[in-house]
C-alpha cells in the first residue's frame, strides 16, 4: 500500500510540475 501511495503522490507531482511549467512557457511566449 505504501508502493502506491508513493507511486501516485509522485504522478501528482509530475503532473503538477508539467502543468506549471506549460502555463509559464505559455505566458512567456505571449
Amino acid at each position: 500500500a505504501a508502493l502506491i501511495d508513493r507511486l501516485v503522490h509522485h504522478a501528482h507531482i509530475v503532473a503538477f510540475t508539467g502543468e506549471s511549467y506549460r502555463l509559464r512557457h505559455a505566458l512567456s511566449h505571449r
